[in-house]
């Protein structure tokens, strides 16, 4: 068309308004308003008696020059599209019969899309949500209907019909919240129509970083970490957090450090000696203050009963001997028990994060120096 979009749009928005006024005139429609009728337009183009005339030559290819936007680095300095057959960038459909438009609008009867989602609008991540759309009146069977999120326009599936019900299911939707709508593109017998939007809430959360980790300087010392979580869905509550595989003396701790993240702290223990009683190494210093004092008192209390007193001595000093040996031991001796604390090295952790039914993990990478 003569004028390019500033004459076309004009007319054809001109030609919508007879559309609107025949169909209410004529008890089509009880109520003016056509909603969306791109889907209609496409349907008649494909019907025998199309009112659209198709274009097939002819260009608008101009001349450009750089930077403007599109316009090639090399020659030809030119930019536009070329008409062919069916739908082209040029003429879209092609140019339209006013009259064989409007009288052949009602030929294809009004539909109307409702939309279910099972099992509700409120699921966790992982669950299978089936998408069920019916169209009345009911379409041939295999006509496509998609189910769109309009709140980011991606699709989440599609489903063709049979006896006018098309079902979608689906274990994989990520979480996050949607507004979900059922798209029947209308046929050659049947106009388009979209559901009512739904409400999907698919609740789930993240974490980061996929592997944390976390350098504890020495034994008995502690290190420290953050995890970012974010909830999706709807969720409001904070997932709950453990640690699986740690070394031997050592233990997680977590604190919510702000509203998204949780600080990890993980305690170590220091290598040690337990004492397990008289004959440990703490008694030792005991016996050797003891065995002289009491060697003097045997000798003195010998001038009153020499001989038995020498025997009473004899085996007295025998027996604190017998005790006081394993003090003479090496530095592992002793009767103490020690306790060697957390292993030095690279231990990997799990790390378990939980919110009701939900739960995900990620790895923590722990160096005892």
């Amino acid at each position: 068309m003569f004028g390019g979009t500033s004459a076309a749009a004009p007319v054809f928005s001109s030609i919508l308004v007879l559309l609107n006024h025949y169909l209410v005139k004529n008890g089509i429609q009880t109520a003016p308003g056509l909603s969306n009728v791109n889907q209609t337009l496409y349907e008649l183009a494909k019907g025998a008696s199309s009112p659209f005339h198709d274009i097939t030559t002819g260009s608008n290819i101009v001349p450009c020059t750089n930077p403007s936007t599109n316009c090639p680095t090399s020659a030809p300095f030119q930019f536009g599209y070329s008409a062919g057959s069916g739908y082209d960038q040029v003429t879209g459909l092609g140019s339209v019969d006013a009259y064989n438009f409007v009288t052949g609008w009602h030929a294809l009867p009004p539909t109307t899309t409702t939309l279910a989602i099972s099992p509700g609008a409120t699921v966790t991540a992982g669950t299978n949500v089936t998408f069920t759309a019916t169209v009345a009146p009911a379409p041939p069977n295999g006509e496509t209907v998609t189910f769109i999120d309009t709140t980011s326009g991606s699709t989440l599936g599609t489903a063709t019909t049979s006896s006018g019900t098309a079902t979608f299911a689906s274990t994989t939707i990520p979480g996050g919240s949607y507004s979900v709508e059922a798209q029947y593109p209308g046929d050659s017998t049947l106009s388009a129509s979209v559901s009512a939007a739904s409400a999907l809430n698919v609740q789930d959360f993240t974490l980061s970083p996929s592997t944390l980790n976390i350098t504890v300087t020495a034994p008995g010392q502690t290190g420290s970490g953050t995890i970012t979580f974010g909830l999706l869905g709807g969720l409001t509550q904070a997932p709950t957090f453990a640690c699986t595989g740690l070394p031997s003396e050592s233990s997680c701790a977590f604190s919510a450090a702000t509203a998204t993240t949780e600080a990890v702290i993980v305690s170590t223990t220091a290598s040690s000696w337990l004492n397990d009683g008289p004959l440990s190494r703490g008694n030792h210093l005991v016996y050797a203050l003891l065995f002289p004092g009491l060697f003097g008192l045997l000798l003195s209390a010998g001038h009153r009963k020499p001989t038995v007193c020498k025997i009473l001595g004899f085996l007295a000093v025998l027996a604190v001997l017998t005790l006081w040996m394993p003090a003479c031991g090496g530095s592992g001796g002793g009767g103490g028990t020690h306790n060697p604390g957390t292993p030095v090295g690279q231990t990997s952790v799990t790390v378990t994060a939980t919110l009701s039914s939900i739960s995900h993990t990620i790895s923590m990478t722990l160096n005892v120096q």
